[in-house]
């Protein structure tokens, strides 16, 4: 799912949405998910880097998550979720991502740290 060029660098995969006042706004796909045949998006506000290529840490990122689903024409759109039952189910899954993701990094910092501690020669 990483969008990543030629150049190697991060590339978002970024979409224009529009609420249901007509105002558009853009918005970074975090992961996707399917629940009973249904394909869901956890999306968060776009922030683009700022000149030094830093994004904006100190706003608060929210994250909204639509389910896919069909217009009148048959194409697909983002879908406000309004069974409450289904938004949490699918919290959940998108919760349980999250957290093994963060688990399998902190696994890897923790290996990554071990390895260097053993190149780092002992006094005696």
């Amino acid at each position: 799912m990483d969008n990543i060029n030629d150049d190697m660098e991060y590339m978002p995969e970024i979409y224009s949405l529009v609420d249901e006042n007509g105002e558009e706004s853009e918005f970074e796909l975090i992961d996707e998910a399917y629940l009973d045949d249904n394909r869901y998006f956890a999306l968060t506000p776009f922030i683009p880097e700022d000149e030094d290529g830093e994004d904006d840490e100190d706003k608060e990122q929210e994250v909204v998550i639509l389910k896919v689903d069909k217009n009148e024409d048959g194409e697909d759109i983002m879908a406000t979720i309004e069974d409450e039952q289904e938004y949490e189910m699918i919290s959940q899954v998108f919760y349980d991502k999250f957290q093994d993701m963060m688990n399998e990094m902190e696994l890897d910092l923790n290996i990554d740290e071990a390895e260097s501690d053993q190149d780092i020669p002992q006094d005696d």
